[in-house]
């Protein structure tokens, strides 16, 4: 199953895992485009960075409002 897999952001082992994994080989994906495409945009790193407030259920955030399933149809 995938689960068992660690992530690695060593290139060289992710390129050696692409190409153990897959058959045939990627034409559009290496160990370097799949780790960018793993990473968060800078502006969303930063927000996080920012956020100091934990969430939970019994603390959800207000500013979400009700959302779409507390309109009547």
């Amino acid at each position: 199953p995938f689960s068992s897999f660690s992530f690695s952001s060593d290139l060289e082992q992710v390129d050696q895992l692409l190409a153990e994994k897959t058959t045939g080989g990627l034409r559009m994906v290496d160990g370097i485009s799949l780790l960018g495409m793993l990473q968060l945009p800078v502006y969303i790193r930063r927000a996080l960075q920012k956020e100091t407030e934990i969430f939970t259920f019994a603390n959800p955030p207000e500013s979400l409002g009700q959302g779409i399933m507390a309109k009547s149809h």
